[in-house]
C-alpha cells in the first residue's frame, strides 16, 4: 500500500498508482521511491530512480552513511582481502583491490607510469588514435601523389595538400569551394572595386569577360592587407586595401611570387571623392546597378 503524501489517501496498491493519482489530481509529479535506511532503517524518499535501481543501500542521511561504513569489517569493508601487485612498468609494489585487478589487465603506480606504458605499446591499431593508418591521396592544388590518415581523409572530405605552400595557394584561388566570410559590406566592396579597376586583372590586364571565358569564374578581388589584421571588416574591406586580380596573379601575390608594385596599388583617389562630378558617380552607379545615392557612393566605411 502506498499513501499520498499530499492527501493522505492511503487506497493506492503501487507506489506508480500513486504518483499517477499525485500528479493527476495535484499536478505535481513525485520522483524517485520509498526505500529503507540501510542504518537506521527509516522509510524515506531515494529521488533519484538510478540509485533505487542500481545501489543495494540507501541512507537516509550523511550521518547514517558514515555510521554504515565504520561498521563495515572483514569481507564487508571495500577494501578488504588487499592484494600486493607489481607496477607494469616501473615493478613497485601496489595495493589493489580483486574487483580492480579483475576488471583491469595492467597495474600502474601513478600517471607518468600509465603514459610511458602508453608511449610504449599504444601503437598501430591499439592506439586509442589508431583511424586505420597511412592512405594513398592526392594533393588537392598540384596533384601530387601523398600518404595521409584515413581520419586527416575522411575530416578534410578529400582536400589534402602535399605542404603548407599548396595549401596557401589553394586557398587563393577563387575557384576554391569554400570562400572565407569578409563581412556583410563585402560583396558591395567587391564588385566597386572591379568596377574602378576597369574590369580587369591590375597585374597582367586579363579583362573580366576573358577571364569567365578563360577559367569560368570571376576576377578576384585581393586585400592588399591582409583581412586578418584588421580589427572590424569595414576597415579591411575599404577601397583603398582592394585591389583586382586575376586567378593566376592572385596565388602568385599570396604565395609571393609576385608582388605589387606601386602603380597597382590602388589608392583613395581611385575613388570618387565627396568633391568629385555628380556624373562621375552616376556613371559609377549604373555600373553598378545601383540606385545613385550620392553619401552611399562616397561613404567607404561601411
Amino acid at each position: 500500500m502506498a499513501e499520498c503524501p499530499t492527501c493522505g489517501r492511503e487506497d493506492f496498491q503501487s507506489e506508480y498508482g500513486m504518483k499517477k493519482h499525485h500528479s493527476m489530481v495535484h499536478g505535481e509529479s513525485i520522483p524517485g521511491e520509498i526505500v529503507e535506511c540501510s542504518n537506521c532503517g527509516e522509510e524515506f524518499r531515494e529521488e533519484k530512480q538510478q540509485r533505487v535501481e542500481k545501489q543495494d543501500h540507501h541512507f537516509c542521511s550523511d550521518s547514517c552513511f558514515s555510521n554504515w561504513m565504520s561498521q563495515r569489517t572483514g569481507n564487508d569493508h571495500p577494501l578488504y582481502n588487499m592484494k600486493d601487485v607489481e607496477c607494469d612498468v616501473c615493478g613497485s609494489v601496489v595495493e589493489r583491490t580483486p574487483s580492480t585487478l579483475e576488471e583491469n589487465d595492467h597495474v600502474f603506480c601513478s600517471k607518468d607510469c600509465v603514459s610511458t606504458f602508453q608511449s610504449r605499446n599504444r601503437t598501430g591499431d591499439w592506439s586509442h588514435l589508431w583511424s586505420g593508418g597511412k592512405k594513398d591521396a592526392n594533393c588537392a592544388n598540384c596533384g601530387k601523389e601523398i600518404e595521409v590518415s584515413k581520419w586527416r581523409l575522411e575530416q578534410s572530405d578529400g582536400n589534402v595538400f602535399c605542404d603548407s605552400d599548396c595549401h596557401a595557394e589553394h586557398r587563393s584561388d577563387g575557384d576554391r569551394p569554400h570562400q572565407p566570410y569578409y563581412g556583410k559590406n563585402w560583396e558591395k566592396k567587391r564588385e566597386e572595386r572591379i568596377v574602378i579597376d576597369d574590369e580587369k586583372c591590375r597585374v597582367c590586364g586579363i579583362t573580366r569577360q576573358e577571364h569567365y571565358d578563360e577559367h569560368g569564374i570571376d576576377l578576384s578581388v585581393h586585400h592588399i592587407v591582409r583581412f586578418l589584421d584588421f580589427d572590424k571588416a569595414n576597415e579591411a574591406n575599404q577601397l583603398s586595401n582592394l585591389v583586382t586580380l586575376c586567378s593566376e596573379c592572385h596565388r602568385n601575390v599570396e604565395s609571393g611570387k609576385i608582388e605589387l608594385g606601386d602603380g597597382v596599388k590602388p589608392s583613395l583617389d581611385d575613388w570618387p571623392s565627396s568633391t568629385a562630378a555628380d556624373d562621375d558617380a552616376v556613371v559609377l552607379a549604373e555600373q553598378l546597378g545601383l540606385p545613385y545615392d550620392e553619401k552611399a557612393v562616397v561613404d567607404d566605411s561601411e
